[in-house]
């Protein structure tokens, strides 16, 4: 299976440039994965929802967690369909949001990024660990530092 991504948010639609922050693919509340038959159904966390793709018998992609919306099951259905990585932004997941202006910040713990290269990055989740607001504009702001 492929790992090229679309340019929107199987979830709302939009791109990243629009929504901001990063790719994500598993963020606790929600996730989106691609699994061939040959991966044992046990593996997959539950609840979860399995759509076996039309044209390659093979793939399925498997919708985990979280309020799914028709159009957006259907949306990554299509996505993973087109040979490409199905994936949702952090508003879309109220993942690493700040409380203060509503941005998303970095970095995301405990959550699956999918990074501009494709590949699939691990965020730990870590206690104490800060997350960043990018928003200079806001009060909370830290920078990139």
């Amino acid at each position: 299976m492929t790992k090229r991504m679309p340019p929107n948010c199987v979830m709302c639609d939009r791109p990243l440039d629009e929504t901001g922050g990063v790719r994500l693919i598993w963020a606790g509340s929600f996730g989106v994965t691609l699994r061939t038959i040959q991966n044992k159904l046990g593996e997959h966390h539950h609840p979860s929802r399995t759509i076996r793709l039309e044209d390659n018998y093979r793939d399925v992609v498997v919708v985990l967690f979280g309020k799914w919306s028709a159009e957006a099951i259907e949306r990554a259905r299509q996505v993973a369909q087109e040979g490409l990585r199905p994936w949702f932004c952090q508003r879309c997941a109220w993942k690493a949001l700040c409380p203060k202006c509503g941005e998303p910040m970095r970095p995301v713990g405990g959550a699956d990024v999918l990074g501009d290269d494709g590949k699939i990055r691990h965020a730990p989740a870590v206690s104490g660990m800060g997350t960043r607001c990018r928003n200079s504009d806001c009060v909370d702001f830290i920078g990139e530092g």
